[in-house]
């Protein structure tokens, strides 16, 4: 021990003798270890193939399979296969959007039960209810039977002079004067109901005038059955009811050829009830109406 104290070079000696003594035993543990290693790695190799290492090497080798890879994992995975049939999540939004434009437009555009849909007219590229055709006609006709009649099929006359209750019947097509009369009361005592013509059927908007004896009046002809009609003049005026061809010729304007159109049209259409009807017989316009209205009646 005191050499080792008092002899540093024989310390050193012994100290590097030491180092190398320990430095040259076997790394057993070390070589051991990593042998167990590799034999593991090894083992797990040989016995669980990686999937994705032989994907990896085939797609390295050929790219062109990388669609063939993908099919083969989903024919080995079926839950792969139902996933690629699911729509995309932008396509079942617009799949429930459609439907729900198609249930709303279904409820507003189709007639529900119990309603009727309104009927309406299309003409130059507006649709017009037909309710304002209604109401038009009625206006122009100044009277509101005029729907009731083409409704029912009846028709309204004005009987007045020597009747029992004077006022506005209505009577089924194809009445007679006579059934006019009766539909009032009949004539009174003094009536004159020879100088009308019972047996002429009515047409609607027509007045009936029974004349009282003593009533001077111009002797009707034949089918004239009112003061209105009893003659084709009144206070002057022609009566474009029932004038004949040479009595419209008096008018100014009016010639044999327009004479005829307006008795033809009468015959077709019945009685003018106002003077604005004149418009629709061919050859007579609004100044025409205006130079005629205070020479007619009707």
């Amino acid at each position: 021990m005191d050499d080792f104290l008092t002899d540093p070079e024989a310390h050193a000696t012994d100290s590097h003798s030491v180092r190398r003594r320990a430095t040259s035993r076997p790394r057993t543990g070390t070589a051991a270890g990593r042998e167990r290693l590799n034999a593991l790695m090894e083992r797990s190799r040989t016995r669980l193939p990686s999937e994705n290492e032989d994907a990896l090497d085939a797609l390295t080798k050929d790219p062109s399979q990388n669609g063939t890879l993908r099919a083969s994992r989903t024919a080995r995975n079926p839950s792969k296969r139902l996933l690629g049939l699911a729509p995309s999540p932008r396509a079942t939004i617009a799949l429930v959007a459609m439907v729900v434009v198609a249930l709303v437009g279904s409820y507003v555009f189709l007639p529900r039960h119990g309603e009727t849909a309104n009927l309406a007219v299309e003409t130059s590229g507006s649709t017009v209810p037909w309710e304002s055709f209604e109401s038009r006609f009625a206006g122009a006709s100044g009277s509101s039977t005029a729907i009731s009649e083409a409704t029912t099929g009846e028709i309204t006359v004005h009987v007045v002079g020597a009747v029992r209750r004077p006022g506005l019947v209505r009577l089924p097509p194809g009445a007679l004067v006579n059934d006019a009369i009766e539909a009032v009361g009949g004539a009174i005592e003094g009536a004159r109901l020879e100088d009308i013509n019972l047996a002429e059927q009515v047409t609607s908007g027509q007045q009936i005038r029974v004349p009282r004896a003593g009533d001077d009046l111009p002797s009707p002809r034949d089918g004239q059955v009112s003061a209105h009609d009893a003659s084709s003049t009144s206070h002057g005026k022609i009566n474009i009811n029932t004038a004949d061809v040479e009595e419209l010729q008096k008018l100014p304007k009016v010639g044999p050829k327009l004479a005829e159109r307006i008795i033809e049209w009468r015959t077709q259409h019945g009685p003018f009830r106002n003077l604005s009807e004149l418009d629709a017989v061919p050859g007579i316009g609004p100044t025409m109406i205006a130079a005629l209205e205070p020479l007619v009646s009707w």
